[in-house]
């Protein structure tokens, strides 16, 4: 996470100086990339990076600026702020931004925001400033790497990945931009190009452990996972670590050894019990094999660990109805569905688990729910949210207007927000028709 300076070969005015000045007793990031950038994967426990400095630095910090508000002083407090992990105080110091560097500061506050409220309005935001911030200070890598990074939140796939090359052409030899390019690509099931990129890091780092295991889960998302299988069990003769038996786990999911998974998964959280991914897997695991109350403990976990891992959240809701709680059920799959026409999350179909059986055997789970509790609303809300997110507007009309008669007034009160969205939807629907 950077603060202050911009790269000096990017061509932005140095930064760094005042804080640097400053606090000289305070390591800080280089660039305003490490905030944001990709790191590569050689920690495969990596987690949120935790703040720099303290509230001391900072009220050391106003002391020494001595209630100057000139530019360089809000920018200065702003970053240090964006550095003390409180991005929206960041925010409020820039609200007057004129210059590039400050927007591009804004926005690096604005994203950061964005990701610890997991909001979709500060992203917004956040696109505009670095916008500005590329217009006044042209291609640099800082800023195209953020741009980048708000484009695949939005899963705007291919004009992230654009931005993602644009950083390459300034910056060839920046390996961890490349695998975040080539990560991307794999998410979007394109193999061949994600494995030349992988093969150009190779090039450049050699073929160690992680760079094993990123081929692996490449070739696993690319449906290979017997050879994914054959690139994991190399990296783990080379390197134990929990994050690779997790990442093992799931191809021998993939495959069908259930057993070897869940041995995998109880490994990778005995070595690193902090790893978020290992708990959801595991939940995962528990609750197809019908342990919910076991799979809703592991998801829990997962949740607390990473509030940004939203299949964890999914999965956790579908624990919860199945364990007859379907008003937090209902909560958890809001959490990762927004109801949104643009959204491309679905809990209940191939995001959530690839096959189509599953998706028709979760929602007879809903219907068989929903019957077993009539006088539930909660149950009618969650099947019907669900079933809107699928395009099935008409039938989750009847269950929005049945859970609003309830004599629970929250319940009522979802309910005519649920409506009013599918009353929505059936209009333009028709106008389109």
């Amino acid at each position: 996470m950077p603060p202050v300076r911009a790269a000096a070969r990017a061509g932005g005015v140095a930064f760094t100086a005042p804080l640097r000045r400053l606090l000289p007793h305070k390591r800080l990031p280089a660039d305003l990339t490490e905030l944001y950038g990709f790191t590569g994967d050689e920690d495969m426990s990596a987690r949120s990076p935790r703040p720099v400095l303290t509230r001391g630095d900072l009220a050391k910090l106003r002391k020494a600026l001595n209630g100057r508000a000139d530019d360089e002083a809000c920018l200065a407090l702003a970053l240090a702020a964006v550095l003390a992990g409180r991005p929206y105080d960041a925010v409020a110091r820039l609200k007057n931004a004129r210059d590039g560097m400050s927007y591009l500061v804004l926005a690096t506050a604005l994203w950061l925001h964005a990701d610890r409220t997991r909001s979709r309005a500060p992203l917004d935001e956040a696109f505009e400033a670095v916008k500005k911030a590329e217009r006044l200070l042209g291609p640099r890598r800082d800023v195209m790497l953020l741009k980048a990074q708000i484009l695949l939140e939005w899963e705007r796939n291919d004009e992230g990945v654009a931005a993602l090359r644009a950083v390459l052409r300034l910056e060839p030899g920046d390996w961890r931009t490349r695998l975040g390019l080539a990560d991307t690509l794999a998410d979007m099931k394109r193999c061949q190009p994600a494995l030349a990129e992988l093969a150009r890091v190779q090039k450049q780092k050699g073929l160690t452990w992680w760079l094993l295991a990123q081929r692996g889960r490449f070739k696993g998302l690319c449906g290979r996972p017997a050879e994914a299988l054959k690139d994991f069990d190399a990296a783990l003769a080379r390197e134990k670590r929990g994050g690779l038996y997790a990442w093992r786990a799931e191809t021998l999911r993939l495959l069908g050894r259930l057993d070897r998974a869940r041995a995998d998964l109880d490994e990778a959280a005995r070595r690193d019990p902090g790893y978020a991914l290992a708990f959801e897997l595991r939940g995962r695991l528990r609750l197809v094999a019908g342990d919910d109350k076991g799979a809703l403990s592991d998801l829990e976990r997962a949740c607390r660990l990473d509030p940004a891992r939203r299949l964890a959240f999914a999965w956790r809701g579908e624990a919860l109805w199945k364990l007859g709680r379907a008003r937090e059920a209902l909560a958890d799959f809001e959490r990762v569905a927004p109801l949104d026409p643009g959204s491309s999350w679905n809990p209940a179909t191939g995001r959530m688990e690839s096959r189509a059986d599953r998706e028709a055997a979760f929602l007879a789970e809903l219907d068989a729910g929903v019957r077993a509790r009539p006088g539930d609303p909660w149950a009618r809300l969650t099947r019907g949210f669900l079933l809107l997110q699928r395009g099935r507007t008409e039938r989750a009309l009847e269950d929005f207007v049945a859970a609003g008669s309830a004599s629970d007034a929250r319940a009522r009160e979802r309910a005519r927000a649920l409506r009013e969205r599918a009353l929505e939807r059936l209009g333009a629907a028709r106008e389109a028709a």
